[in-house]
């Protein structure tokens, strides 16, 4: 008896996560309709087009068209949501205040409104704060909805620049919700479970806080290893040793220990000041998380301080080149990304900024930021007073910039390192003045 092919509805799929989970599913066999209201990127993606850089994503979209298993629409109607579970994937942006922004998700069920059939199946993979999801189905949905329908929390744990291998292969999965929704949902994931990917069942509180904990928990190492870093510097120890060192700990290991600039974008920081807020909200003052934020808006300063110290008495009026703009190596997402936060507080200080950076200078161009823009890493150093490497992109390091190539162009050979991108002895040997953070 030939298996009935399984078939979803996704909206949000233009998106990073939305366009991951639609890719994954339809390279499994899933029947696929991806919704997104922005015609263009809906046009893009139809002609396998991505509309921002994932490794192996425009190869594998146009596989999964080619095979007929994906198809993009700007909207929906009932014919295209019957038999078919229903995946959320838009942003939850939030406010000031560190809450949730709910505005997209109610957008979403007021278009379900006329659609859903009875016992549909509402997959939220979209971050939702611990208690929003009691929130959503007892306040909004009975309002819009009715009761009639199922609903599961699927947390992604996606990394923007590889979240498609990361859907490929997970090293979870996380499905809560009532047993019901549970069950069918696993079933969709049956490729994966089938290979051993280890599947976590549970209740909607317990699945938020997986994810919001895992985020504030690799949040924690960025900001430990920067805070080693500095005490290196004051120890006059090897930063790059004692993380070698501390790695090989089998209960450390090596991830996110690479000291830098911090973390940015569109996940870490924002799920911590939501974790934050929402732990107020239960009259709670999470400390630790307060401290990892704190620590983490020190490195802008430290960066800043620095230059100064380098560049004396002033900075007003200082030709600095800045390497690295996106919030990430692989990535062309500058949302929150803290090299810009950093352009944005030298423009303060009437720093004249150059940058570049290999992936994102369409998405910088597009917004309003205070630097000159160019088109190669070494235009971008022309007679520059200084150099800030921000993000380790392999462009950065030899053999494609040298230091004798990179002498002949700037102005005063300074260079701070932030990430440890470069082979700070051979520059020192060149004649640079080299900082490396935590370096000797």
């Amino acid at each position: 008896m030939k298996k009935t092919k399984e078939k979803i509805l996704i909206i949000g799929g233009a998106g990073y996560v939305g366009l991951a989970t639609t890719v994954a599913f339809g390279l499994k066999g899933v029947d696929v309709i991806s919704v997104d209201i922005d015609a263009a990127r809906v046009a893009k993606l139809n002609a396998g087009i991505p509309p921002f850089y994932e490794a192996g994503m425009e190869k594998a979209l146009k596989q999964v068209l080619a095979s007929g298993n994906v198809r993009f629409q700007t909207s929906f109607d009932a014919d295209d949501c019957a038999d078919r579970i229903i995946f959320v994937t838009v942003a939850t942006p939030t406010f000031s205040d560190g809450s949730s922004d709910f505005k997209q998700i109610a957008q979403v069920f007021l278009r379900l409104k006329d659609h859903i059939r009875k016992g549909h199946i509402i997959v939220i993979k979209s971050t939702v704060p611990v208690g929003g999801l009691a929130i959503i189905q007892e306040l909004m949905l009975p309002r819009v909805l009715g009761s009639d329908y199922h609903m599961a929390y699927n947390p992604e744990f996606l990394r923007e620049g590889s979240a498609l291998t990361d859907f490929m292969q997970p090293d979870r999965i996380v499905i809560g919700g009532d047993a019901h929704a549970v069950q069918r949902v696993a079933s969709l994931y049956k490729p994966w479970t089938d290979t051993n990917v280890p599947l976590v069942e549970t209740d909607f509180a317990s699945a938020q806080l997986i994810k919001y904990a895992a985020n504030a928990y690799l949040a924690t190492r960025v900001s430990f290893i920067n805070e080693i870093a500095a005490l290196a510097e004051k120890f006059d120890a090897s930063i790059r040793d004692t993380i070698r060192g501390i790695s090989l700990d089998a209960r450390i290991g090596s991830h996110y220990l690479s000291p830098g600039l911090g973390f940015g974008g569109p996940c870490l920081e924002k799920d911590l000041h939501a974790l934050i807020q929402s732990a107020g909200e239960h009259g709670y003052r999470a400390s630790v998380l307060h401290a990892v934020l704190e620590r983490n808006a020190e490195q802008i300063t430290i960066a800043i301080r620095k230059l100064r110290a380098l560049l004396k008495p002033s900075l007003v009026g200082k030709h600095v080149a800045v390497w690295g703009l996106a919030f990430k190596k692989n990535s062309s997402d500058i949302r929150a990304s803290l090299p810009l936060r950093l352009v944005e507080r030298l423009a303060e200080e009437e720093v004249q900024v150059h940058g570049f950076d290999p992936m994102a200078m369409e998405e910088v161009r597009e917004r309003t930021f205070p630097l000159t823009l160019h088109r190669s890493a070494l235009e971008a150093a022309r007679d520059a007073d200084a150099l800030l490497v921000l993000v380790n992109w392999d462009e950065f390091a030899a053999p494609t910039i040298s230091p004798q190539k990179l002498k002949k162009v700037m102005k005063n050979p300074v260079i701070i390192d932030m990430v440890n991108s470069l082979d700070g002895k051979e520059f020192k040997k060149a004649g640079f003045t080299y900082y490396g953070f935590g370096q000797r």
